[in-house]
């Protein structure tokens, strides 16, 4: 049954042994690279207390949205720069506060207009700030994982060269009414996170290591989602091994690794992310074995 899912909503057709082990190894590889950039960093603290440490350089609730939109001003440059993609001409995305029904689930999003829309051409990246309610805990948390290169990394996720980029390119194309309207999420998400692991190789940050640090953290969420939605739904793992799993595995705090683990529970194939990076990594493979020295990202 997994396996007949995952051929509908992801358009692949291997079996669930393979994609297990794939990400398993996937998994090896990003806990490695982790524990590398981190000891660069400073040789003597665990990941968890450099993470820890990169998280404490953050805007104040107050500065947030007018850092994002900085970001992206600071994406668009770099792309044009190193030359990795011609944007559509189109203003660039707008940042805004999440709208309340959102900012209970998502740290940030990207709102572009609907496929069909004919008028608006007004795109909103969405990201969310300090609920007015919280605890002063409640709150640093929260910008903790906004910290100054995390926040660029989700900037290169949503919008450039991410979801709104996919959306600029989708509409500037003469697409069948069903490639307008169709989400393929191996490819819509895995093209965006993609792009945080290759915007990071290219330089962003100008090799600063917290870059790859934090670029890794979202990696390793992301492996373990693959894994954990995998085993939850084909071996039998509860939610308090997968809330383990997310613990010794993402380096994630309990709440938000037990919030991870019960997704898994609804959203068995919520492993697109890495499924759909690395088969985008495997077709780039490809393509530079084709091309050879014409080769060209």
């Amino acid at each position: 049954a997994y396996a007949e899912l995952e051929r509908y909503q992801n358009a692949t057709d291997i079996p669930v042994a393979q994609l297990l082990s794939v990400g398993e190894a996937n998994l090896a590889k990003d806990k490695a690279g982790i524990v590398a950039s981190a000891r660069a960093i400073d040789p003597n603290k665990t990941v968890q207390q450099v993470v820890a440490s990169i998280q404490e350089d953050h805007p104040r609730s107050d500065q947030l949205l007018a850092v994002a939109q900085t970001d992206l001003d600071t994406l668009v440059a770099f792309l044009k720069d190193k030359g990795i993609i011609d944007l559509p001409p189109a203003p660039i995305a707008t940042v805004v506060k999440t709208p309340e029904f959102q900012a209970q689930t998502s740290f940030a999003s990207m709102n572009a207009p609907g496929p069909l829309e004919t008028k608006a051409t007004e795109a909103y990246y969405n990201v969310t700030i300090v609920d007015p309610n919280w605890t002063p805990e409640q709150a640093a948390q929260h910008l903790r994982f906004f910290n100054r290169p995390g926040l660029v990394i989700v900037g290169s996720h949503e919008a450039y060269p991410g979801h709104y980029t996919n959306y600029l390119f989708n509409k500037t194309h003469d697409l069948s009414l069903i490639r307008k309207i169709e989400w393929n999420n191996a490819f819509g998400e895995g093209w965006a996170h993609y792009d945080e692991q290759m915007m990071v190789d290219e330089g962003l940050g100008n090799g600063d290591p917290r870059y790859r640090v934090m670029q890794l953290m979202l990696a390793l969420q992301r492996d373990c989602r693959y894994i954990v939605g995998i085993k939850e739904h084909t071996q039998g793992m509860s939610v308090a091994s997968a809330t383990t799993f997310f613990m010794d595995n993402a380096f994630m705090p309990k709440e938000p690794a037990y919030r991870e683990a019960v997704r898994g529970t609804q959203d068995p194939l919520y492993g697109y992310y890495t499924l759909g990076k690395l088969m985008l990594l495997k077709l780039r493979a490809d393509y530079k074995t084709k091309m050879g020295a014409a080769y060209s990202l």
